[in-house]
């Protein structure tokens, strides 16, 4: 998992300067990510804290998981013949 994320967010110099931006704004969650990359905080620690912190976040990641959620639905319904 960790792998992917940093892929994801280290690949592209975009990213980087999104995420040093993102750690200027938000210093005890940067810190926080440090912490969790270190070892020193679990995942579900790292995540419950990161959203206490940023309830915008949370619910944004909410309504992402619901779209998600509904759309896997729909294509499995339409995908149904009966």
């Amino acid at each position: 998992m960790a792998s992917r994320v940093q892929r994801h967010l280290l690949t592209t110099p975009e990213r980087i300067d999104a995420l040093v931006g993102a750690a200027r704004r938000a210093p005890g969650v940067a810190d926080l990510l440090i912490r969790y990359a270190m070892g020193e905080v679990s995942y579900f620690q790292a995540r419950r804290r990161v959203l206490l912190r940023t309830p915008l976040l949370a619910l944004r990641l909410f309504v992402a998981a619901q779209t998600s959620a509904w759309r896997t639905a729909s294509a499995q319904y339409s995908g149904r013949t009966t």
